[in-house]
Parts: structure tokens; sequence; C-alpha cells
């Protein structure tokens, strides 16, 4: 497991500046969670997230992976990999390249946009969101990769989920309804 960008904020000592980069939505959720994270019965969760990287470098069976919530360059980065499209753009392919050089697997996140892409053999992911997907899917995504001494391979998942349950719980702890529209239109 790896540090999101809410986790690293949420156990933040400087909580109370770090949410600052954040909107009035996602301040709301974040004292939200935080408060349910310090409460005593939580702690060792809290605590958990606060440990937690937000990238790491694993070596498996001879294959060497970068997972990062942001991008390998910048723990928070966003790469927006044009998931409609079967290529990425020309600067992200040059990306892509000097990632592949290093590591075989490169699993990326931040940005919820679920894809899979293939070169030289090796593959670069992003499992997408189990919860505010932002690639026009409101399905819950994840990312599986399969390899061999021989091949690699990553694909993406997708399941549904009560959605409209999900909702009725944000709504019964007084949180914004941008959050269930979110799930519900997956932007």
């Amino acid at each position: 497991m790896i540090q999101g960008n809410h986790d690293e904020v949420i156990t933040s000592k400087n909580f109370s500046k770090k949410i600052t980069w954040f909107n009035e939505i996602a301040i709301k959720s974040l004292k939200w969670t935080r408060n349910k994270l310090l409460e005593s019965d939580n702690c060792s969760q809290y605590e958990y997230l606060g440990s937690l990287k937000p990238q790491m470098e694993v070596k498996f069976n001879d294959h060497l992976f970068m997972i990062s919530h942001g991008t390998p360059d910048e723990n928070w980065g966003y790469f927006l990999f044009p998931f409609w499209k079967k290529e990425p753009e020309p600067e992200q392919k040059s990306k892509i390249l000097s990632w592949v050089k290093k590591w075989d697997i490169v699993v990326l996140g931040h940005t919820h946009q679920a894809f899979v892409y293939k070169t030289r053999g090796k593959v670069v992911i992003n499992p997408g969101s189990v919860g505010q997907p932002r690639d026009g899917d409101s399905r819950a995504s994840y990312g599986v990769v399969e390899f061999s001494k021989s091949r690699i391979e990553g694909k993406i998942i997708r399941i549904k989920y009560d959605i409209k349950k999900t909702c009725e719980a944000i709504f019964r702890e007084e949180l914004d309804e941008y959050l269930c529209q979110r799930l519900i239109s997956g932007v």
C-alpha cells in the first residue's frame, strides 16, 4: 500500500495548513475523515496511514515495480493519459519511456483515471479508483498485472457497487451532495 494525498494531509502534523490546498468540499471531507480516524477505535488506522510512503520500488520475481500515488517524478504529480485514446501525447510518451528504462511495471494513481499502456514489453498502469472515478465510468475499478519471465500484461477490472447506498451514507454524515453526484457521473 502507498499513501495518497488525502492520507498524507489527514495524518499531517500541519493539518490545518495543508487542508488549505483543497477546495471547501474536500476540506469538510478531510476534517470528517481525520476526526473519525482519531476516535480511539480507529487510532491504529490513523497511525498506519501516516506510516505509508507515497511511492515505493518493489522487486518481485526479477521484475522491478515503481508504485506511486502520483508519478515516479513527483509524489502528487498528475499524469493525464488520454484514456480515451490508444496512444499518449508525445510529451507523455517521453515520460513513459524514461520510466520504463528504469522499471518493468509502473503503477500510477492520483488522477483516478484508469488506463493501461504497454510499450517495449513493459506496462504503465493507473488502476483508477474504487471511489470517486474521474474517467466517466461510475463503476469501481482496479488493476491487475500478470507477468512471467517473458511477458507482462496489465488490465483494468470494472465492477458495479451500490452507489445509492454510498450516497445515503454521505448524506447521513452531512457531507456535500457533490460527493454523491461525482460517484453517479463518474467525473
